[in-house]
């Protein structure tokens, strides 16, 4: 165990009492120890600065200063009431010798355990009495290198700075009013605390298990490459990246202080109008685009990728800036209806049952551009299937028994005529194409009748006229 040398410092009313545990190093050194000659030991001299030093004697060297055993002060504790002047520097600590080269140097502590304490011995309630002490290196075998400031009264260690740190590894500038901080390195001028580095900046925030929460740590660090929130506990994820040359208001959350408008979130603006706000802010910036898209290497199923939930109806709105036409989109119990702005009038409406209703009218695609494998048809089968077709009143079942219809089912339609994608179904064009293909083998047959008509009725004015001759 190292032996323990101390200054102690203390504040008493009225004396200042300076306790000094001096090397006796000089006293046995026989020679200069450093100081100035006027400031030599020498004879030692009445308190009251009256007399003369006691007489040589034989057994004294005259050539040391003039002391007895009794009277050397160099192997004594002292009590000094009043002031004490050093002039010159000052060695303290055992292993102090009386060659010491000051140099700059004020105070020099010098052994193998050197320490500072600070002892307050205030006693009167609500005054501060906390004792502090200077720390230099550990104490043990294997120790650490430091230099810490103690709390001894709660046994803590709050500032502590190891052997070899880096120049500058903790700046305190005088910045204005405010001051700065640097670490690693001075702050720029007007930064309150900046974070220094060669390879990358990094800053940990870490929650430990003092306070009975389970310790978890995040990570800040940055660099040429990008500005990265990590999450270092929960496997070094990156949910939050920022690379350089990204545009001012890339990402804002507005706050009251912003149109009252907390927690709305502006995409290229800095004055956010909904709870997310997507702009272009100049046309130098991407498109004003969303996409919702799902990994490629997941299971194929359906998924929900956009769920808009609301108390009440919920309206989607579409403007064109240009000519400042608008659709809106508007879903509520009785269905999906579309209403196109300039008019006011709605366009149609997709009932929950599947009812389809258009104010204007139906137009299917028909181009023969886009149709293949062209066929024939008998229109005579036609006209003849459709004669067998049975053709039904009826409601939906999902509807009010009062609302009537007329035709066919689906199921007799696609026997029939085999057309359609399913039996469930029966297409306008494929209903109308039947029609006309029906329609066309009436005309045709109306012809011919019409023809036999006319034929039988030549005949039939032959033969009158013959009878009539003949009567």
């Amino acid at each position: 165990m190292k032996s323990l040398y101390l200054i102690v410092l203390r504040w008493v009313p009225v004396v200042l009492c300076a306790v000094l545990w001096v090397s006796p190093a000089w006293a046995q050194d026989g020679g200069s120890d450093g100081r100035p000659p006027e400031l030599q030991p020498g004879p030692v001299v009445p308190a009251d600065g009256g007399g003369e030093p006691a007489a040589v004697t034989a057994e004294q060297d005259t050539d040391e200063p003039l002391v007895t055993a009794e009277s050397d002060i160099s192997t004594q504790n002292q009590t000094i009431n009043g002031d004490l002047f050093v002039v010159g520097g000052e060695c303290v600590g055992i292993d102090c010798t009386g060659s010491e080269s000051f140099n700059f140097v004020t105070i020099r502590l010098k052994e193998n355990n050197n320490r500072i304490y600070f002892e307050d011995t205030s006693s009167v309630s609500g005054f501060a009495s906390n004792d502090w002490q200077l720390v230099a290196n550990d104490s043990g075998s294997g120790g650490l290198n430091h230099f810490s400031i103690h709390d001894v009264d709660h046994n803590k260690t709050p500032f502590t700075v190891e052997a070899n740190a880096p120049t500058a590894a903790l700046y305190v500038k005088a910045d204005g009013s405010n001051g700065a901080v640097g670490i690693t390195g001075a702050p720029a001028s007007g930064i309150n605390l900046q974070v220094a580095d060669g390879w990358t900046p990094y800053l940990r925030l870490q929650l430990t298990s003092t306070q009975g929460w389970s310790p978890y740590a995040w990570d800040l660090f940055a660099n040429e490459s990008n500005f990265i929130i990590r999450d270092a506990t929960g496997g070094n994820t990156s949910p939050f990246t920022i690379y350089p040359g990204a545009p001012s208001n890339s990402l804002f959350v507005g706050g009251a202080n912003r149109g009252n408008r907390p927690g709305y979130i502006g995409l290229g603006t800095s004055s956010p109008n909904a709870a997310l706000h997507v702009a272009q802010p100049s046309t130098d910036w991407r498109e004003p685009q969303i996409l919702v898209e799902g990994n490629s290497g997941a299971t194929v199923a359906s998924r929900t990728m956009l769920d808009m939930v609301n108390n009440g109806p919920v309206e989607v709105h579409y403007r064109d800036r240009s000519t400042n036409a608008a659709w809106s989109w508007r879903y509520d119990d009785t269905g999906v209806s579309a209403m196109y702005s300039i008019t006011g009038q709605e366009a149609f409406k997709l009932a929950p049952n599947g009812n389809l209703v258009i104010s204007g009218a139906l137009v299917e695609s028909s181009d023969a551009a886009r149709k293949a494998n062209f066929a024939a048809v008998d229109t005579a089968e036609v006209l003849e299937r459709v004669a067998e077709l049975p053709i039904q009143s009826w409601n939906f079942a999902h509807d009010d028994p009062a609302v009537r219809h007329v035709g066919p089912t689906a199921q007799d339609f696609h026997a029939a005529f085999g057309l359609g994608t399913d039996e469930q179904h029966i297409a306008p064009l494929d209903a109308n194409g039947v029609s006309l293909a029906a329609i066309q083998e009436l005309y045709r047959q109306v012809q011919a009748q019409n023809a036999r008509i006319e034929l039988l009725e030549k005949q039939n004015a032959r033969l009158q006229a013959q009878l009539a001759r003949l009567q």
